[in-house]
């Protein structure tokens, strides 16, 4: 980050003045600069949610799709492997020098050393999608976007005569 930014994010964090509290009190005034601030920041946080929206569409595309997609792959029966399978050789090896907690499934055929399929972890596809925080992907998204939505500040309508 460049030296400059990196000096007005801590100029910034190190403030106490509140944009929003601002705004919602200049929300009740009839001026016109009161309105034109109150406008910009709901322009502000309307291009915030636009972001938020495009980021979750591309987390819908490329995270939860992606997930979904391989969790039916998973699903698929494999043929097993066969005996010449060089991975199924190295698993058996494992097995008998008594390290097989370190490759416990083919990567190929996706049995274990018992020569069953290992099922254990496999998601179905309508599980929901975790993050990496452990929290439900989308969810969390969607709770980020109108937490946005519902920082926008109503703005006051003069009255008609």
């Amino acid at each position: 980050m460049p030296a400059q930014h990196r000096a007005f994010l801590y100029r910034l964090s190190g403030s106490t003045f509140n944009l929003r509290q601002l705004a919602i009190a200049l929300s009740t005034s009839s001026s016109p600069v009161a309105q034109d601030v109150v406008n910009k920041y709901n322009a502000a946080v309307g291009a915030l949610r636009k972001f938020r929206d495009a980021h979750l569409k591309i987390a819908c595309v490329y995270v939860v799709a992606q997930a979904r997609k391989a969790a039916v792959e998973a699903q698929q029966t494999l043929a097993p492997a066969p005996a010449t399978c060089p991975v199924g050789a190295m698993l058996a090896r494992l097995a008998a020098e008594g390290d097989a907690d370190l490759l416990a499934v083919c990567p190929i055929s996706g049995l274990n050393l018992n020569g069953e399929k290992k099922t254990a972890t496999t998601k179905s596809s309508s599980e929901p999608v975790l993050g990496t925080g452990g929290t439900e992907l989308m969810a969390t998204l969607r709770s980020c976007r109108d937490a946005t939505t519902r920082a926008m500040i109503p703005v006051a309508t003069p009255a008609r005569r």
